[in-house]
């Protein structure tokens, strides 16, 4: 039989790791958010310079 120090430890290692697994799913859907943010910053960027392109060629 386990002792009760064993299963102290044992529940305080899966605290742990659940709370480092919330901690990762948090961080990715940063890391989604982050990325769609910069592409859409990118569209934007790439619709700016499509914009003065035509207009100088259009001159």
């Amino acid at each position: 039989m386990r002792s009760q120090s064993e299963f102290d430890s044992f529940a305080v290692v899966q605290d742990t790791v659940n709370v480092g697994r919330e901690t990762a799913v948090a961080l990715k859907a940063q890391v989604a958010t982050d990325k769609c943010i910069m592409g859409l910053l990118f569209l934007i960027v790439i619709g700016v310079i499509a914009i003065i392109i035509v207009k100088i060629w259009k001159c």
